[in-house]
């Protein structure tokens, strides 16, 4: 997977913007052949994310860094996306037949929206909290060679 870069676009204090070009970040994004995360984001673009800078790194506007997000969060992130959804999908239906006995294929399907309408729905309540947003945000990998690209 390629490392994204992003331009420091403000300072404040230990904490930088970071202004990253959502269309070229990620190579398969960039060649329509990405993994569909973005189908139910805004418009391509450029989009900016405040991370805080990490301890003997000086930045100033206008550098290019490196960004990174963990294995871990990127797995809780698809978990969070992807599998919720599918859980939902096909706990809700199974469940609904375990408690009320053979019910028909439309109740079922039915079930099985409404099951992923609800996991979608919670994911992204739990996506507005800000202490789980700021687990799936990147932080800053490698710092700028002044008026370059990323070391």
């Amino acid at each position: 997977m390629m490392q994204p870069t992003g331009e420091i676009s403000g300072l404040d204090g230990r904490r930088a913007t970071v202004v990253v070009d959502a269309g070229v970040a990620c190579a398969r994004c960039a060649a329509g052949r990405g993994c569909g995360a973005g189908l139910l984001s805004p418009a391509p673009g450029k989009r900016q994310f405040e991370v805080e800078v990490p301890d003997g790194l000086e930045l100033a506007c206008g550098d290019r860094v490196c960004l990174e997000l963990r294995p871990r969060d990127l797995l809780g992130a698809s978990w969070l996306v992807y599998g919720m959804p599918l859980l939902a999908m096909t706990a809700v239906p199974a469940f609904a037949e375990f408690l009320f006995g053979p019910l028909s294929d439309l109740v079922l399907a039915g079930l099985a929206l409404s099951g992923i309408g609800l996991a979608v729905a919670w994911g992204r309540r739990r996506l507005a909290a800000t202490d789980c947003l700021r687990q799936f945000v990147p932080s800053i990998a490698a710092g700028p060679a002044r008026g370059g690209d990323p070391a």
